[in-house]
């Protein structure tokens, strides 16, 4: 308070300093009303609502949770809320309902939510405009009917840091979450184990995208499964999502993508990470493509299987309009400093990788390795039928075509001439012709450039269209 010319008033300073006193006292009492501990439930939902009301609009309300607490009924985040919820300690819902539903920001720290059961998000719904960020948390035991066993997300932001997902369940996408219109995820540090969709329909044994996008660093995926396509990642609807450092071991669909499916365009782009005894009962032992773009960069398959494709397989997908008329939305794949190690294609082509027809593209790219995998037709290592290029410096080892061509290799529709430089082909089995590489030309002229097999030969096969052989059955 001052006078004119900015003098102080005449106030003694006694006077002033207990006004000074009682504004700070003020201060600290507006603070304490908006944070709280709680140790049951009326009191958590309490603390919670009080976040929303207008003495505590604008900042973040700390609620630390100091017992454990059974919920009677799910906790609402208002739009205008902010809250951070602290443990360590364990939030249930006695498998009867969600445990938040979140329009405002929620973040979770150090706690257990269990037994959570909705329609979509088990233990947390996340809605337009919404945010959850949590952070050295576990979801355990979290069931959704729908989409979303443990978190739900439509139009909103997830992020997730330190966090484990155990024996969370959804009937149809996402079994641990589900990000829907637009919605962003981030996973970084994260456990998913065991985690399932129990219903054949969609997908995304442990995290499903549609419309939306993710990233994922240094996370594990252990054991998840799927019903339907993706044991681990379902990717639909021209989502976009990314992968690095990370592991999906013994993941499985029972039916493609044992653990990722891309499915209706979007992309997946896929770094230094490994997939160890994906399963898939049908096609793409790790990764199903139908529709989309996939990048891979330093990526391991080791021992993955499936009918067809025993770690990859790519394949057009058909989209059919309204007035009934179909486009086909191709796949498109490029492999770099890739292993596939012991990967088969148990009932079909391509041990480790099968690229189907339909307009589809693979660029099995530089520095890439098929080692001991096998196929029961073509293509122990790699087989196409649609258009495929080699790199340089691939190496192909061990390889079998069980009752088929091409120990190594089966490539059809070739159109001109097939590149392959510094390649080398070593001790790969077929029944037929090609123990090496089996190339089937659209060409006059066809010809095989910079080739180098050990103990492999050419041979030339008439066909109706000319194919050339590298390698006998034996080599």
């Amino acid at each position: 308070m001052s006078g004119e010319h900015g003098q102080p008033l005449g106030l003694p300073a006694p006077v002033r300093r207990s006004l000074l006193a009682v504004l700070v006292v003020a201060v600290a009492v507006a603070s304490d009303a908006c944070d709280a501990s709680v140790g049951d439930a009326a009191a958590l939902a309490a603390a919670v609502k009080r976040a929303g009301s207008d003495a505590c609009v604008g900042r973040t309300s700390t609620v630390a949770v100091t017992a454990d607490i059974a919920l009677a009924a799910p906790v609402h985040v208002w739009a205008n809320a902010s809250v951070s919820l602290v443990g360590p300690r364990a939030i249930s819902g006695a498998g009867d309902h969600g445990l938040f539903v979140t329009r405002g920001r929620l973040a979770l720290s150090g706690l257990r939510l269990a037994d959570g059961a909705a329609a979509s998000g088990g233990c947390v719904f996340v809605g337009a405009g919404g945010s959850l960020a949590a952070s050295n948390a576990s979801f355990v035991r979290c069931a959704a009917a729908n989409y979303g066993g443990a978190i739900y997300a439509s139009g909103a932001e997830v992020a997730l840091r330190n966090v484990s997902f155990a024996r969370t369940s959804a009937a149809y996408v996402g079994g641990a979450v589900s990000a829907t219109t637009r919605s962003s995820v981030r996973v970084v540090d994260c456990t998913f184990e065991a985690t399932t969709v129990t219903r054949a329909a969609a997908g995304g044994g442990a995290l499903a995208l549609m419309m939306s996008e993710a990233t994922i660093v240094a996370s594990a995926f252990l054991g998840t499964r799927s019903a339907a396509a993706g044991g681990a990642l379902y990717v639909e609807d021209e989502s976009n999502c990314s992968v690095s450092r990370s592991l999906f071991r013994a993941t499985s669909a029972a039916s493609s993508g044992g653990a990722v499916a891309l499915v209706g365009g979007g992309s997946l782009a896929v770094e230094d990470t490994v997939f160890e005894g994906a399963a898939a009962k049908r096609s793409g032992g790790a990764v199903l493509m139908s529709g989309g773009a996939a990048a891979a960069v330093g990526a391991t398959f080791d021992r993955c299987v499936a009918a067809v494709g025993g770690a990859v397989h790519l394949e057009a997908q058909l989209a059919t309009s309204t007035s009934g008329s179909g486009t086909r939305i191709a796949s498109d794949l490029d492999l770099r400093r890739c292993a596939f190690s012991s990967c088969r294609a148990t009932a079909g082509d391509g041990g480790g990788v099968s690229l189907g027809d339909g307009g589809s593209t693979a660029r099995v790219g530089d520095d890439t390795s098929f080692v001991n995998c096998s196929a029961s037709k073509d293509g122990g290592g790699v087989a196409s039928a649609g258009r495929a290029t080699l790199g340089r410096g691939l190496v192909f080892r061990g390889n079998v075509a069980e009752t088929g061509g091409g120990g190594g290799a089966y490539l059809r529709n070739v159109s001109g001439s097939l590149v392959v430089r510094d390649a080398v082909f070593a001790e790969n089995r077929c029944r037929t012709s090609g123990g090496g590489l089996f190339v089937e030309f659209q060409a006059s002229k066809p010809s095989v450039v910079g080739a180098r097999a050990a103990r492999s030969r050419w041979r030339d096969s008439p066909a109706r269209a000319r194919r050339t052989a590298l390698g006998g059955a034996g080599t």
